[in-house]
């Protein structure tokens, strides 16, 4: 959690490193010593919203918190020690403590229990672990509206992050679980740590990730030398809707390569010479160029399944198949959507 709330970014370094390091730190230990208090009294004590309570209240209440951490005994003093060394540094090195405090803060301060999102998520009226569970079949709608989009869609990431490591750690294959996770670019402003795991393990244990994004870039962004994970380890490929030409490129050469034979031949250069030759070159041409994708028609897209050549598929709406169609309801006050003429043509 605390890694999601201050992401390392791609490439971090520098004299701010140690403000991120101190910061996840502060929110770690912190949010132990609420679990604990949780499970020692039966309080809503374990969320983000008390947190933000303690850290971005008055300096007395942060401090008997902290006291209060350092007569914890559980986890051979761990949680003790992190509430002794939090309350010295308070006293002893205000400034230095206020620098790295404000970065707990800063990551904390959606989770207002005076705002929207800190009203609604104190409690919570399902059990993540239902995902896994045979006898209760769970679907779960994480939905950012698109004006809290910049500010909340961090949210969604810790959610998601949260819901897969469920997921990855009850170790067993059904029921299977399927994560759509669209605009999957914005869902945090650094890596989900359950990501890659589940790109490696996700299908042994019965989790399926799909993510959509506008460029394939934006995994580099993120992941860096590590995101070639979301192509080497997915089976399907689907790409439409491409305006980078960086993509269509990288596309084109994911195409493969087909052989191309070419008839040459020469000619007699004066009246006396009669001679003529013919021959045969051959050279490699990609399946798919990178204009192909570039001028793909509206409601067309290229799958690429394993280490097939690709294929061109028609784009339809979910709600013209079954069972889906049956499955779907239309959001409220959405317009109605345009009809799609369904061709199954490959």
């Amino acid at each position: 959690i605390a890694h999601i709330l201050i992401p390392e970014p791609e490439g971090g370094g520098g004299e701010n490193r140690i403000f991120r390091t101190q910061g996840r730190d502060i929110l770690t230990w912190c949010l132990c010593a609420l679990a604990v208090r949780e499970a020692d009294t039966g309080e809503l004590a374990c969320n983000l919203p008390y947190l933000f309570n303690i850290l971005c209240g008055s300096d007395s209440g942060m401090a008997a918190f902290f006291r209060e951490m350092q007569l914890c005994p559980y986890y051979e003093g761990t949680i003790s020690r992190a509430g002794a060394r939090y309350l010295s540094k308070q006293e002893q090195s205000p400034k230095s403590w206020s620098s790295f405090l404000v970065e707990a803060q800063d990551a904390l301060q959606i989770y207002d229990p005076a705002g929207p999102l800190g009203q609604a998520i104190t409690t919570s009226d399902f059990d993540p672990a239902d995902l896994k569970n045979p006898d209760r079949p769970t679907s779960i709608f994480i939905i950012i509206p698109p004006e809290k989009a910049a500010t909340h869609s961090s949210y969604a990431g810790l959610v998601l992050n949260t819901l897969i490591d469920g997921c990855i750690e009850a170790d067993r294959f059904a029921p299977r679980v399927t994560i759509l996770a669209d605009e999957f670019a914005n869902l945090s402003i650094g890596k989900l740590p359950a990501i890659l795991p589940t790109k490696y393990i996700g299908r042994s244990r019965g989790v399926q990730l799909i993510t959509y994004v506008q460029d394939i870039e934006s995994y580099a962004t993120r992941y860096g030398r590590e995101s070639s994970a979301f192509t080497s380890q997915s089976e399907v490929i689907m790409a439409w809707g491409v305006r980078t030409t960086k993509d269509a490129e990288d596309y084109s050469k994911r195409s493969g390569m087909r052989a191309l034979l070419t008839e040459t031949g020469s000619v007699p250069i004066s009246n006396n010479n009669t001679s003529k030759s013919l021959s045969w070159a051959e050279k490699g041409v990609p399946h798919m160029r990178p204009d192909d994708f570039l001028h793909l028609p509206d409601f067309k897209a290229v799958l690429f399944y394993k280490q097939h050549p690709p294929i061109t598929v028609d784009l339809v709406s979910y709600k013209m198949v079954e069972p889906w169609r049956s499955h779907a309801q239309d959001m409220p006050g959405a317009p109605p959507e345009k009809e799609l003429k369904v061709g199954y043509r490959v």
